[in-house]
């Protein structure tokens, strides 16, 4: 296995491309691979010449990969405020409670009216086939090709 690359090994590598030499020459001096080189040469951001499919080599300048930009964390929507008495523990839930949770150890509790839900809650947990997403590979898990 090939060690890390030290700082004499990058400036001769700078170096042997601002001469132009291709990584194929440069590799064996620097004791590396040509796909390490060209990867090392593209990170450092250093500019080499190419030849592609004709004897004129051209000047690319190879950029450095974006930095990612940070995803906005969601904010959470409360759709339906907890009940005014603040809902019932889970030791308390009947067979005709409402199961909708509102934090750990919080249960709506209200009567059962769609499923497992109550009036407020059925609509946020049962969605109409034309409103849910539709998805490309969603059918292959229930369909198979004929």
């Amino acid at each position: 296995m090939m060690s890390g690359w030290s700082d004499e090994d990058e400036e001769r590598l700078r170096a042997e491309v601002e001469k132009g030499i291709v990584f194929s020459k440069i590799a064996p001096l620097i004791g590396k691979t040509r796909n390490a080189c060209i990867g090392k040469a593209h990170r450092l951001g250093l500019e080499i010449f190419t030849t592609r499919g004709s004897n004129t080599k051209r000047k690319t300048k190879i950029k450095p990969p974006p930095k990612p930009k940070p995803k906005p964390k969601p904010t959470p929507i409360l759709l339906v405020p907890a009940p005014v008495g603040g809902g019932i523990s889970i030791l308390k839930l009947k067979d005709a409670s409402c199961r909708w949770i509102f934090d750990d150890k919080t249960f709506c509790g209200r009567i059962q009216s769609v499923g497992s839900y109550c009036k407020d809650h059925a609509p946020i947990v049962y969605r109409p086939p034309e409103e849910r997403p539709r998805h490309a590979h969603s059918r292959q898990h229930f369909h198979r090709p004929r």
